[in-house]
């Protein structure tokens, strides 16, 4: 009886695990497959949010539709950031030059420790 239990038990845990996994990582999902809609594809879908945002309302009226797979895949906006964006394609680069000199110190750092920590 026990035994049946602990089981039931650490099903019950490992079953709200999986919810609260699903439910945090639904909106990165959400926002990754979406940033490969197209431009009009954007608008017929969440056109609602941005025009009562320029209005200066706080709700939304009618109900928004969630794609989780574009119709038309596009990697223009992509483009247009990446390479048609200078100003950020300079802050790009300002972080990686100030992100790797750190990461390559702190991973020198570390290993010398951790050699240090095993013997």
């Amino acid at each position: 009886m026990r035994r049946k239990k602990r089981y039931f038990s650490r099903g019950m845990m490992t079953l709200l695990a999986a919810v609260f996994a699903f439910l945090f990582l639904m909106p990165t999902v959400l926002t990754i497959t979406n940033s490969f809609m197209t431009q009009s594809e954007i608008t017929a879908n969440y056109g609602q949010v941005f025009q009562n945002a320029t209005d200066g309302k706080s709700y939304i009226k009618d109900k928004i539709s969630l794609k989780f797979i574009p119709d038309k895949v596009s990697f223009t906006q992509y483009f247009t950031v990446l390479l048609k964006s200078p100003d950020f394609l300079y802050k790009f680069w300002n972080s990686v030059i100030l992100v790797a000199p750190i990461v390559l110190a702190q991973l020198a750092v570390a290993s010398v420790a951790a050699y240090g920590f095993i013997r």
